[in-house]
């Protein structure tokens, strides 16, 4: 007697045929895309059912105005793993998920993705859209990105140009960046590590930090409860720093009395972009 279910395994090669997008529709697969020299789109698909259903099953495939779209077939097969090698030549790759891990290293690719939980990377893209509810986020050497999450950590490393990130309860840590960032959360802490270009932060009761190792393009951080703390080492910058209800400490010491408001204009190196942190009732804490 056979199992109710067994493994399986689908190997295709499909040719694009003008398409310039590549939709792939599979809820809760593991995906896996790389870049390939070859014209056409490789596909290995790992699948679990049936016995007697495995040996006949296919990909859904649909081609509608330069989009190739693939879906996990019908009937009691099931896609728990998709692994493809995309070319070069294809401009952009759109991926549905629910709860699969998705992975993407297609050099020079436009990707966008939804995803429920499952976590989501990407590396050497060109830009990236990542929409996730609750998983996990981390991109790598992309050109720029806007990336939303409802509870999942977005980590960012090395974006070139500009960086939108927003997350609700989920972190957000920012290396390397040489562009413009736009960040938001509403609890989750925001920590940004040598930056170049101009930081634009804002937080309800997640804490920030900053640090720096040279200039950058200055930039604005307000944030209601949260604590700010900034390390601005080689930086150059017209300072402006302010809390109504915290404490405001700066390389000489505490600022303002016991009750009001606490503020301070400092000049960091040798002056020049403007930078403003600003907390309600958090404290703020410099150094350089």
């Amino acid at each position: 007697m056979s199992d109710a279910h067994a493994p399986g395994l689908y190997r295709s090669e499909l040719a694009l045929e003008g398409a310039e997008r590549l939709v792939l529709r599979f809820p809760a697969a593991d995906l896996t895309a790389v870049g390939s020299e070859n014209g056409h789109v490789r596909l290995e698909i790992e699948i679990s059912g049936p016995p007697e259903a495995l040996g006949s099953w296919a990909p859904t495939l649909r081609r509608v105005e330069g989009l190739l779209v693939l879906g996990p077939g019908e009937g009691a097969v099931t896609v728990t793993e998709l692994r493809i090698k995309v070319p070069h030549t294809l401009r952009d790759l759109e991926i549905h998920n629910s709860n699969g891990e998705i992975d993407v290293r297609v050099p020079g690719i436009g990707l966008l993705v939804e995803s429920d939980s499952g976590r989501v990377s990407a590396h050497g893209v060109e830009s990236a859209e990542v929409l996730s509810l609750g998983g996990d986020i981390a991109i790598e050497n992309v050109s720029h990105a806007e990336l939303r999450s409802n509870s999942g950590r977005i980590s960012c490393l090395g974006v070139a140009e500009r960086l939108i990130a927003k997350s609700i309860s989920g972190d957000i840590e920012v290396e390397d960046s040489r562009g413009e960032l736009s960040l938001e959360t509403k609890s989750g802490e925001i920590d940004i590590v040598r930056p170049s270009g101009r930081v634009m932060v804002q937080t309800n009761s997640g804490d920030v930090e900053v640090e720096t190792r040279g200039s950058f393009g200055g930039g604005d951080i307000a944030t209601s409860t949260g604590h700010i703390n900034l390390f601005l080492a080689g930086a150059d910058l017209e300072l402006r720093a302010e809390t109504l209800s915290g404490r405001l400490l700066v390389p000489e010491g505490e600022i303002g009395s016991a009750a009001g408001p606490r503020r301070c204009a400092l000049v960091v190196g040798k002056g020049g972009r403007r930078f403003h942190a600003k907390s309600i009732s958090g404290d703020v804490e410099i150094e350089f």
